[in-house]
């Protein structure tokens, strides 16, 4: 049996991930909304300086999220292949431009899917805010 190595995800990060596994959260939608929220944290709060690190570490968390979520739907697939898209030009870029870039992207992706599966404002500014804190 392969075990799925899991990443040494940053507490807000990590408080998404134990949430998804517990079960508690169900459906596709909001599942993608956290892993694209916690993917948004790993980018922000890694100390790794260059672009291609931090590609390199986004690539490992979306791979365990592929390997454990993504054989339950499609959609954490076309979220990791949208969010990564123009990751090859940024190879060489200042990390923080990347950082800027992958904030940027996961909030398009974020307001994208709110459109697509509006939740009651109370839920969409608790998913969006609740980790901004820890």
């Amino acid at each position: 049996m392969n075990s799925v190595k899991i990443p040494e995800f940053p507490p807000a990060a990590k408080k998404i991930v134990d949430q998804m596994e517990s079960k508690d959260v169900l459906g596709a939608s909001k599942h993608v909304r956290m892993i694209i929220e916690a993917c948004n944290i790993v980018a922000d709060q890694s100390a790794v300086k260059s672009s291609k690190e931090l590609i390199h570490l986004l690539n490992q968390t979306m791979q365990y999220f592929l390997q454990t979520r993504g054989k339950e739907t499609i959609a954490v697939r076309n979220a990791f292949d949208w969010l990564t898209d123009g990751f090859d030009q940024l190879q060489d870029a200042p990390v923080q431009d990347t950082k800027k870039f992958i904030d940027q992207r996961c909030n398009q992706f974020l307001e994208s899917l709110i459109q697509a599966f509006p939740l009651p404002k109370i839920q969409i500014h608790c998913l969006h805010e609740q980790y901004q804190d820890l």
